[in-house]
């Protein structure tokens, strides 16, 4: 096979599946949350999580392609992964390279994710008419199919150069569209927010186009945002968050320098969507010349909803330099600082209601059984939604090598280091939460059932997790549901 447009490493996975089983079983892991690499590794495995498609590739050779999809999960600080196995179902024993590069899961939500890959070789040229070159696949736990999306319209992406939306400005909400028990009740909306420069001066930049699983069609709404807080003009998502609310439909882009937009993208009762702007914490990484990746946020800060409470938590990463040697190279330990979103409550009705006070400051000196050299690189900090008060970092030993890379988890409530995971860097890919996990736990065996093994409520379910609680206000004791938290008039 031709590794021209994959890793290499892409052909040989970190683990094989009985290692990940063993430390699941050793860490009594509850399958709640996972850390999952965004990029497929190109083999073809088949375990309980195994889902397929077949779809014809219209626009390069009219011929049907078939691909599997399968994830292989483990406890976290280890690193999850999903493998895509792809080929001509009239094999003729040619190069089965069919993609540029290997398939990337961005967006994930409940039991749902959505996959993108492009056809082809080579990268579509700016000036190539044809948009078709993009897939979008949910993959739905439970679900021995993919579902391939229709391709959005031209006009629906930024701008003609574009083939696809940006891949951290996609957002998927799982909704309930239920009327009565005889009805499907496996609904789900994609949210791709867009930028358009050339804007009418009624509305802002922003746009969304969204995909709705009942309707089976695309649709684009412009968007409006209250004054007097507008986003800055360089405003790029980095990230989107599901929030949730009274309607479930509540998501947050975020621009981890500067803040986020708000959206309710099950909102229908309007020409228009209706953001809301809320700014995050100014950056406090200390000047200094370590040799760190200071342009890129997600390297240093994280947000998202503790779904054990419902708050919204903000981190923030700092990597100090030697004491005392401002030409230093070498780091000197670190310090993470977090923030929790107020004003989201029944009463706020004001853009100024809504912002972040200051929680916890920790530093790695300070934290319990935290035996790693203090010249460690840290980065990459990513917030658990499943349990509160964890946090995962990155380490490696040197900015110029991904060897001895390491993920651990913090807790930062207690200060105390929990558990150290060695994580495989042969690709330069990032990883992501996901609770998908806590849906795909695997079947138990009837040799199990009969010692007394528990039977897993969470093998091959396919309900919802129940209605998030309500967002609290630390400050007052004030609660209330993101759903009622914000005005959502249009103010011109």
């Amino acid at each position: 096979m031709s590794l021209k447009g994959y890793y290499e490493a892409s052909l040989r996975p970190p683990a094989e599946d009985d290692v990940f089983t063993a430390a699941a079983a050793a860490t009594k892991w509850d399958w709640g949350e996972a850390l999952l690499d965004r990029a497929a590794y190109m083999v073809d495995k088949v375990n309980h999580t195994s889902a397929r498609c077949r779809f014809r590739r219209d626009v390069l050779d009219e011929r049907e392609v078939e691909m599997r999809v399968t994830l292989c999960l483990a406890p976290p600080p280890l690193v999850s992964y999903f493998c895509c196995h792809a080929y001509y179902t009239d094999d003729k024993g040619e190069d089965n390279r069919l993609f540029i590069s290997e398939p990337s899961m961005f967006a994930m939500e409940g039991d749902l994710a959505l996959i993108t890959l492009c056809h082809g070789k080579f990268h579509p040229s700016a000036i190539n008419g044809n948009k078709g070159y993009y897939e979008y696949l949910v993959y739905q736990a439970g679900k021995e199919e993919l579902t391939r999306l229709p391709h959005p319209d031209p006009w629906m992406l930024p701008n003609e150069r574009s083939h696809c939306f940006n891949s951290t400005s996609i957002a998927v909400v799982p909704y309930s569209s239920k009327i009565s028990p005889k009805d499907d009740d496996d609904a789900y909306r994609i949210a791709a927010l867009g930028k358009d420069f050339f804007h009418d001066s009624a509305n802002g930049p922003h746009y969304l186009c969204i995909y709705d699983s009942k309707a089976g069609a695309w649709t684009r709404k412009a968007g409006a945002i209250p004054q007097p807080l507008p986003p800055p003009s360089d405003f790029i998502s980095d990230m989107s968050i599901t929030i949730g609310g009274n309607s479930g439909g509540i998501v947050g882009w975020v621009d981890l320098w500067s803040g986020m937009l708000l959206s309710d993208v099950l909102a229908d009762d309007t020409p228009f969507h209706q953001f809301r702007y809320v700014p995050l914490p100014e950056p406090r990484q200390p000047p200094n010349r370590l040799p760190l990746a200071v342009d890129i946020a997600t390297a240093f800060r994280d947000i998202v909803l503790v779904k054990e409470t419902g708050i919204i938590r903000f981190v923030d990463l700092q990597v100090h330099g030697e004491p005392g040697n401002p030409f230093s190279e070498t780091p000197s330990g670190w310090t993470v600082v977090t923030w929790t979103m107020e004003g989201l409550r029944r009463d706020s009705v004001t853009l100024g209601d809504m912002r972040f006070k200051l929680e916890h400051e920790v530093h790695s000196c300070d934290i319990e059984n935290y035996d790693l050299p203090k010249s460690v690189f840290v980065s990459n900090p990513i917030l658990s939604s499943h349990k509160d008060g964890i946090l995962y970092l990155r380490t490696t030993v040197s900015s110029k090598t991904d060897r001895n890379s390491r993920v651990i988890a913090v807790d930062i409530k207690n200060k105390k280091l929990l558990k150290v995971g060695e994580f495989d860097m042969r690709r330069p890919n990032t990883y992501r939460r996901t609770t998908i996990s806590s849906y795909l736990k695997p079947p138990v065996s009837k040799e199990n059932m009969k010692r007394g093994a528990p039977v897993s409520a969470g093998s091959y379910s396919r309900k919802r997790p129940q209605q998030q609680p309500a967002i609290t206000n630390p400050a007052e004791g004030g609660e209330g549901d993101a759903g009622d938290a914000m005005d959502w008039t249009h103010s011109s």
